[in-house]
């Protein structure tokens, strides 16, 4: 039987220096979309569209209920 993977509910393409850009963008406005900060996070060059999809930053915000 193989073994489940030891990084299953991790997002692996987010880094902590995304995590934590995307925890500030939400403090700072607690109104703001999941939408509108992945937008942000690409005007910002923080991020490439093609490297993180916003389904990605989805699961980081919803895996986070204090956001």
């Amino acid at each position: 039987m193989p073994k489940a993977r030891s990084d299953k509910g991790c997002l692996q393409k987010l880094n902590n220096n995304i995590k934590n850009k995307i925890t500030n963008i939400r403090t700072c406005n607690p109104r703001i979309t999941t939408t509108s900060i992945y937008i942000k996070l690409i005007e910002n060059g923080d991020i490439h569209k093609q490297d993180i999809l916003l389904s990605t930053v989805s699961k980081f915000i919803a895996s986070k209920p204090e956001l």
